[in-house]
């Protein structure tokens, strides 16, 4: 049986996907040899993420497997957030139902093995120069969806501190 992902975890894949359109579009005028390979791994990684949730029974509509449905950020280029603590707390929950099942352990180890595969072959088989930069790229991709997680949870941390300091208690 397919496990499901969340709407809000569908938003991270969409923000990925946003991501990805954008490297595209980057990829079709670059002519940095080492720009070019780091584009195209990251294009490859995204794609590989996306098999691994496949291959780990995660159902993830073809709609979402090309660029074509992309989200917007929760982050602008600033680092800014475009969510309030509420907004950002619905969109962990969502998110965490997800992650903190077992079953995504199994994609969390299929996606470890298959970076250390890749710096297997950077280590042993690649001819440095341009391989370096498609897994560079290819990395990137592999920890986008963490990367948003984690700066979803920092935001949180820092709104909470925030908002608590800002309480009319003396000590």
């Amino acid at each position: 049986m397919a496990n499901i992902l969340t709407d809000e975890f569908i938003q991270l894949i969409k923000q990925m996907n946003e991501q990805a359109y954008e490297n595209e579009a980057k990829l079709a005028v670059e002519e940095n040899g080492a720009k070019i390979a780091d584009l195209q791994g990251y294009l490859a990684g995204v794609r590989r993420y996306k098999a691994i949730l496949q291959e780990n029974d995660y159902f993830l509509d073809v709609k979402y497997l090309g660029t074509t449905e992309r989200g917007v950020f929760y982050f602008d280029e600033e680092n800014n957030c475009n969510l309030d603590n509420n907004e950002i707390r619905i969109a962990l929950s969502g998110i965490e139902q997800v992650t903190d099942s077992a079953k995504w352990q199994d994609v969390k180890t299929s996606c470890e093995k298959a970076i250390n595969a890749m710096k297997d072959m950077l280590f042993y088989q690649s001819e440095k120069g341009r391989d370096l930069h498609f897994c560079k790229g290819w990395y990137s991709a592999m920890k986008q969806i963490d990367k948003y997680i984690e700066a979803l949870v920092s935001q949180l941390e820092f709104l909470e501190k925030e908002k608590s300091e800002s309480l009319p208690f003396e000590e």
